[in-house]
C-alpha cells in the first residue's frame, strides 16, 4: 500500500470493496427506502395533521368561549393552549423539514452543515464528532451538495455504529483542483466492508457514483486512528 503526503497508508477504493454487491442489496436499498417513505408518513399524519387537529379544537374552545362571555381567565388559558400547541407543531415540521434537507445547506454551505451534523452527534453522545475546514468554500449545485452532505452523514454515523468509534472528525479541504473530506476515527471495526445485505452500503456507493467521485479507504495509523478519504474532482462544481 502506498502512504500519501499525511502519512496515512491508503487502502482499496470503495468501488473494489463493494463491486460485487448483489441485487439483493439493491432490494434492500428499495425496501428502505419504502420505510422511510412509510415512517415519514406516520410522522405527518400522527404529529403535524394531530397537532393541526388540536389547535383546531382549542381555537374552537376560545371562540365558543368568547361568544359565551366566559371569563378572562379561561380564555386566556384556552389561547395558551393554543399557542404551545401551535409552537410543538411548528417544530415538528421544522425537523421534518430538516431530515428532508438540511436548510443551512442552501443557506450558508456545506461546512456550516456538517459542522452543525458533528454538534448534533455530540450532543446525543453518540462520539465527539467535530469539523475542520480548509481554504475557501465555493458553491456547489444544491443538488451535488446535498449528496456530498448525505455520504459523509453516512460515513459519519457507520464510523460510530459499525466501527464502534468513540471519535470522529471530519476534515474539509477546499482548494482549486479538487474538493476533499477526510475522516478520522478510532473505531476498530470495518466500517466499508462488503455485506451482500448491506443496503446503505450500496446507497453510499451509488451517490459517490454519481455526484462523481472517489472514496478511499486507510488502515489505522501509528496513533490508532483510521481514515477514509473522500475526493471530488473540480469539474463537479459545474
Amino acid at each position: 500500500m502506498q502512504v500519501d503526503e499525511d502519512g496515512v497508508t491508503d487502502g482499496t477504493m470503495i468501488e473494489a470493496l463493494c463491486a460485487d454487491l448483489p441485487c439483493m442489496a439493491v432490494g434492500e436499498l428499495l425496501a428502505e427506502d419504502d420505510r422511510r417513505r412509510l415512517s415519514l408518513a406516520q410522522h405527518l399524519h400522527r404529529d403535524v395533521a394531530g397537532g393541526l387537529v388540536v389547535c383546531t379544537t382549542l381555537n374552537e374552545m376560545a371562540r365558543i368561549g368568547c361568544e359565551q362571555g366566559d371569563d378572562l381567565a379561561t380564555i386566556k388559558e384556552s389561547l395558551a393552549k393554543l399557542e404551545g400547541s401551535l409552537k410543538q407543531t411548528i417544530q415538528v415540521v421544522r425537523e421534518i423539514t430538516e431530515e428532508q434537507y438540511p436548510l443551512a445547506l442552501k443557506a450558508f454551505g456545506l461546512a456550516f452543515a456538517l459542522d452543525k451534523l458533528a454538534k448534533k452527534m455530540s450532543e446525543s453522545g453518540e462520539a465527539e464528532v467535530s469539523v475542520t475546514v480548509e481554504g475557501n468554500e465555493f458553491s456547489l449545485p444544491l443538488e451535488k451538495r446535498l449528496s456530498v452532505y448525505r455520504v459523509l452523514e453516512a460515513l459519519a454515523g457507520r464510523c460510530v455504529r459499525s466501527g464502534l468509534a468513540s471519535m470522529v472528525s471530519i476534515h474539509c479541504r477546499f482548494s482549486s483542483g479538487e474538493l476533499e473530506f477526510v475522516l478520522l476515527h478510532d473505531g476498530d471495526a470495518p466500517v466499508v466492508a462488503a455485506d451482500a445485505a448491506d443496503a446503505e452500503l450500496a446507497w453510499v456507493k451509488a451517490r459517490i457514483a454519481v455526484l462523481p467521485a472517489q472514496l478511499f479507504v486507510s488502515s489505522a495509523d501509528p496513533d490508532g486512528a483510521s481514515t477514509l478519504r473522500l475526493r471530488l474532482p473540480v469539474s463537479t462544481q459545474s
